[in-house]
């Protein structure tokens, strides 16, 4: 079974909810230092980088519904 996605224009997204957060997800390069920082990356498939894709892509919902990222201690 094929799962389809719908092209999204990423200049049109609601970022609202993510607004208080600390960081920009405008900011990110990849480069992989919050993952390597994070005492709880690598547990249940938890992956900074991988929640600020998400954002970046408009899967705020699925990234809302799923498990890890309220495991996030936010070290800061």
């Amino acid at each position: 079974m094929t799962e389809t996605r719908e092209i999204i224009d990423l200049d049109q997204l609601d970022h609202s909810r993510f607004r208080s957060w600390p960081f920009s997800h405008d900011f990110c390069i990849t480069c992989g230092l919050c993952a390597g920082s994070c005492p709880v990356s690598g547990i249940d498939g938890i992956d900074p980088r991988m929640l600020v894709r998400m954002v970046s892509l408009g899967l705020e919902d699925e990234l809302v519904q799923a498990r890890w990222p309220w495991i996030c201690t936010m070290c800061g």
